[in-house]
């Protein structure tokens, strides 16, 4: 990732738009991506003016998240390039932890705005809950917000209100009983839970429908360009600050491209540029020069990019006849959001071969190791779609052939499962065994991939051959509607997954008569975290699987090994996945329960009993049944029903216990994006959340 002590300065240029700052300026990434803050101490020699200029002054306007309230800083949420944050100028200082303040930089010495907004949240419950009382408590009811009277005899009520427009929370204090109440087992099934199950397990009583999303009350990330945008393509190149050329697409017009223009490119690309030349192409006898320089950001502006010139090809390259190649550094691809749209890749028939000669629309390589790999590559806030009535050709709509510390960040990816008659059909992501470092993914949505030839998955993360630590990180992730094959797939030796919705769901009908198999597999084992997710299981249909999470199903092989699956909540939507078998959350090597006989993990030092932590997880809607393997629930387990699960996946009727780190106590509990409702499915819609759980 970058770091702001080593990415360099300008004294002055022209950002898009003709935004001309007069301060020394550097580059920082965020959580959300690229913003840029003032540096009135970076002052160098003076660059080349920038070919985009604009002399008349423009007062900079705070956008429309000046004044309001959020959860988070507005940049954090729509990030800085966005009418929310500035609708006039550049994002320019920001600072705060809630409330935050930020300036709009004026263009062309037009005058600087000064915005702020301030920090929303839900009320928060005491302490007076962790623990039972002998009496209603008085104190301590909220640690934000204000509270409501205490209500009730032996269970105590009462509510903790939001703060700046924030929700309110129910908060359950508990009678103290006469010798205490302490879970034996470190488990805990409610009352309700245990009538429901019964009811549910025998088919006396139907399951609900699944939840999905209210669109009124998510926080959206930005929708694709289409068509009827009637949007131009525009990428602008910019380098220390300064924009330095602009193409009409990532690829080059084969046609009209000057290869001569790339002799050197890099150096002044703009002649290449309006020549009909990309970026990122790779027509042969073409793209022979890379136009790029390590460090250099693209920003992407609202259209639908589409065609034969519109992959991202991106690895080493050539900068003349001479040169010996560069590896890419440090680069930047970004969607600019304009009016809430932003840009879209996307794959009709007619390049169907095209984008399968470059294996992926996004083609990420190198030499396999770690100084020959892409290193550092940011894709950010751009959409990538495939005509599923077509089927896609290729290996993957991300194809990672050679990356280092790669970063995925806000896309969708969707579109490429197996289309109607058989055809086609691929991963949403695939990396192969060239990678090395961390595979980082952040805000993504995946859905509508996969199919039987492979299978493939929505993402399917291979081992790295050369780096025993390689690690695939997603959050704040969302993966649903898989064809055939899984929600996420990972060989990685190290995978960890925090905060995500695994939304497992019902086969799509017509040729799809199946949905997922796994929710997630990690069939060779390594080191696996999985904390404060969300895994959802239905009737996924005959020839898929009942497991939410697998380990080492395939065998374990000679690596590290450790399970860490902690504070997630497992839901099922039916008693069975095919009308037979039944759905339940672990599936661990040979069916073995950890910690007892048969479950041995092998690792490079010979040890046989690897680190395994499966604790404080909550479970609905699964039966148990004679399997004590699919009957498993881990330690320090709560079992609650339907009925007891709010809004945010926490739960209403905590246990009755004095450890407070008990799952379901208030120390505990799942919380998706704040401010989040569900609802019965009353449309085939579906709608991105920047999904979230947290522990509390």
């Amino acid at each position: 990732m970058y770091s702001t002590k080593n990415i360099s300065c300008f004294k002055y240029g022209t950002l898009p738009d003709g935004v001309k700052l007069a301060s020394a300026l550097k580059f920082t990434v965020l959580a959300m991506g690229l913003h840029l803050i003032a540096d009135s101490a970076a002052l160098a020699s003076p660059l080349p003016p920038s070919p985009i200029t604009n002399t008349t002054p423009v007062n900079a306007v705070c956008g429309y998240a000046n004044g309001g309230s959020y959860y988070a800083a507005p940049w954090t949420i729509y990030g800085a390039v966005s009418a929310a944050v500035c609708n006039t100028g550049a994002l320019g200082t920001d600072s705060g932890s809630g409330p935050w303040s930020w300036s709009c930089l004026g263009q062309s010495g037009g005058a600087t705005a000064y915005c702020a907004a301030n920090l929303k949240q839900d009320g928060v419950c005491g302490p007076a809950g962790n623990a039972p009382t002998s009496s209603a408590p008085a104190t301590a009811l909220c640690s934000i917000g204000s509270p409501s009277a205490v209500t009730g005899t032996d269970t105590w009520n009462w509510t903790c209100s939001g703060v700046n427009g924030g929700q309110t929370t129910q908060c359950t204090g508990f009678q103290q009983q006469a010798q205490g109440f302490v879970v034996p087992t470190g488990s805990y099934t409610s009352n309700a839970a245990q009538a429901e199950q019964a009811q549910l397990c025998s088919n006396a009583q139907s399951y609900p429908a699944q939840w999905t999303w209210d669109p009124n009350n998510t926080i959206q990330q930005p929708r694709a360009a289409t068509a009827a945008d009637n949007l131009t393509p525009r990428i602008d190149q910019v380098r220390n600050g300064v924009v330095i050329a602009t193409y009409g697409s990532f690829g080059s017009n084969g046609n009209t491209c000057n290869p001569n223009y790339e002799v050197n490119g890099y150096l002044n690309p703009q002649p290449a540029a309006s020549s009909g030349c990309g970026p990122f192409g790779h027509m042969t006898h073409i793209d022979i020069f890379r136009l790029w320089q390590n460090g250099d950001t693209f920003l992407v502006y609202p259209a639908v990019y589409t065609g034969n010139q519109n992959n991202i090809f991106i690895g080493p390259m050539l900068a003349n006849y001479t040169d010996t190649g560069t590896v890419p550094a440090n680069i930047t691809i970004q969607g600019v959001t304009v009016n809430g749209i932003r840009p879209v890749i996307l794959d009709p028939i007619a390049i169907l071969w095209d984008f399968t000669s470059a294996q992926a629309p996004i083609y990420i390589f190198g030499g396999g190791t770690a100084d020959t790999n892409s290193t550092n590559i940011v894709i950010e806030n751009i959409d990538l779609a495939a005509d599923t009535n077509i089927g896609f050709g290729g290996m993957s709509a991300v194809y990672v052939n050679g990356g280092t510390d790669i970063t995925l960040r806000q896309m969708r990816i969707h579109g490429f499962e197996q289309a109607s008659g058989n055809t086609g059909g691929t991963n949403g992501i695939f990396s192969t065994p060239n990678n090395t470092g961390t595979l980082t993914l952040d805000q993504i949505e995946l859905y509508e991939n996969g199919g039987w030839y492979g299978p493939r998955h929505n993402a399917y993360i291979n081992a790295s051959a050369v780096d025993p630590n390689f690690t695939v990180h997603m959050t704040n992730s969302w993966s649903h509607d898989a064809y055939y094959g899984h929600l996420f797939k990972s060989r990685a030796q190290v995978t960890i997954m925090e905060g995500n919705y695994f939304q497992g769901g019902l086969p799509q009908g017509g040729d799809y008569a199946q949905a997922e198999n796994y929710l997630l597999d990690v069939p060779n084992g390594g080191q696996l975290t999985m904390r404060n997710n969300v895994l959802v299981k239905n009737a996924s249909g005959l020839g898929s699987n009942g497991a939410m999470i697998t380990f080492a199903v395939e065998g374990a092989d000679n690596r590290v090994q450790s399970v860490d699956i902690e504070n997630n909540t497992f839901m099922a939507f039916a008693a069975t996945y095919d009308g037979y078998h039944p759905i339940w959350p672990f599936f661990f090597w040979n069916g073995v329960v950890p910690g007892t006989s048969g479950y041995v993990l092998s690792t490079p030092s010979g040890d046989v009993v690897p680190s395994t932590v499966v604790s404080n997880n909550a479970f609905v809607g699964l039966c148990p049944n004679a399997s004590a393997a699919q009957s498993y629930r881990g330690d320090t387990q709560e079992t609650t029903a339907f009925s007891e699960i709010k809004p945010d996946f926490s739960f209403s009727n905590p246990a009755l216990s004095y450890d407070i780190v008990q799952a379901g106590t208030p120390a505990y509990s799942h919380e998706a994006q704040t401010g989040l409702l569900r609802q019965i499915i009353t449309s085939g819609s579906f709608q991105y959340l920047p999904f979230g759980a947290e522990d509390q």
